[in-house]
């Protein structure tokens, strides 16, 4: 369950506290306190509006939630008006955003599900294939590293507030995802980077990446072209 506080030696916070107090929260003659249940996250912000603005500046106003501590109003803006606002249009829609990203909600950023262009990126964990490392001839998928990776983006966006988003899907799809992939110039390509060893240059496997004909396509996350783009 998520708490807000906040302490202040503005004038202004004997008012705020009052407020706080009228929302059910308390004071303990230090820090004001509410806590606020997690089916109530995103509904919660335009209750509070008075209230934040006083106090939604001050540097002590945070919010603690699964362990962590955020910029107060920075957690209920973003669960309270861009996930709120998000929810209630893919809940009118029917479709909770099964995006280009392919990770089950538009609020997701970080590695793509889904294969486009060419592949000839030269840096960054652009697709779930990244992650990974070579063992022998296989390109073996590190699902975990993944997993870790979008934990991270859905922590910064607070989607895991939205009563659409499924992890245990996200977490699914992750695991159902190949366990290796062998580079075979037809769908896969090893990455090489120059790299010295005794003062000799060569060019070291480090990476994978997809293969593409000229014109723009859309992968499966296999490289099975699904959606040809215009």
């Amino acid at each position: 369950m998520p708490t807000l506080s906040f302490s202040s030696k503005s004038q202004k916070f004997e008012y705020a506290v009052s407020l706080i107090k009228e929302l059910g929260g308390e004071f303990d003659g230090v820090r004001a306190y509410l806590d606020i249940p997690d089916d109530k996250v995103i509904y919660v912000y335009e209750k509070l509006l008075d209230l934040l603005m006083i106090v939604g500046n001050w540097k002590t106003t945070v919010v603690e939630s699964k362990g962590k501590t955020y910029n107060g109003h920075r957690f209920l803006f973003q669960t309270g008006y861009v996930i709120r606002n998000c929810y209630e249009r893919c809940k009118s829609e029917n479709n909770c955003g099964k995006n280009s990203q392919g990770w089950g909600c538009v609020m997701i950023g970080g590695p793509s599900y889904y294969l486009s262009g060419k592949g000839n990126y030269k840096s960054g964990y652009r697709y779930w294939y990244n992650f990974g490392k070579f063992i022998g001839d296989k390109w073996v998928i590190d699902k975990e590293a993944l997993l870790d990776k979008l934990k991270a983006c859905i922590e910064n966006s607070f989607v895991d507030y939205c009563p659409l988003f499924d992890f245990k899907w996200l977490v699914n799809r992750i695991y159902n995802l190949p366990d290796y992939i062998i580079p075979d110039d037809i769908k896969f390509r090893i990455f090489s980077k120059e790299s010295y060893i005794n003062g000799q240059k060569i060019m070291c496997p480090v990476n994978i990446r997809h293969i593409d004909e000229p014109q723009t396509h859309l992968y499966n996350s296999l490289g099975d072209k699904i959606i040809t783009k215009e």
